[in-house]
């Protein structure tokens, strides 16, 4: 019997779930890497398209990283130099595009640099004396 519910969470047989928490769960656990590997093969046998769509191995860290730039509210978590090597690959091999889109990997330091690891201030604040400067500082 659920004895209580509020603020995304439940109370039943005296044991605490966050469904919150579950659902946020759910996208870690969501097997991205085999649709990947069965789009990739049905790609390959089907369409003799082996290359240059062995590219979309590349979405996994991209996919994981996004959903931890999502939970934890934080841009920096998101894996933005793999999106850049995705498109430069991807316009490089297509298109042969090769020059002048390297010009995109010049965006990463700026992309770092508008969503740094820690704000100093926000730092000081949170992380105080034996912080070791882990990502979840404050949280």
């Amino acid at each position: 019997h659920i004895v209580d519910v509020k603020d995304g969470k439940a109370t039943v047989n005296g044991v605490e779930y966050n469904y919150k928490d579950e659902m946020k769960r759910r996208w870690y656990v969501f097997p991205f890497p085999f649709i990947v590997t069965l789009a990739y093969i049905l790609l390959g046998v089907l369409g003799n398209l082996w290359h240059p769509y062995w590219l979309i191995f590349l979405t996994i860290p991209i996919y994981y990283s996004l959903v931890s730039a999502i939970e934890h509210k934080r841009f920096n978590h998101f894996a933005y130099p793999v999106l850049v090597a995705l498109i430069y690959l991807w316009f490089g091999f297509t298109a042969g595009a090769w020059h002048p889109n390297w010009v995109l990997f010049l965006t990463v330091p700026l992309y770092y640099f508008i969503f740094p690891e820690h704000k100093h201030k926000e730092y000081d604040d949170y992380c105080k004396d034996g912080c070791d400067g882990c990502n979840g500082c404050g949280e």
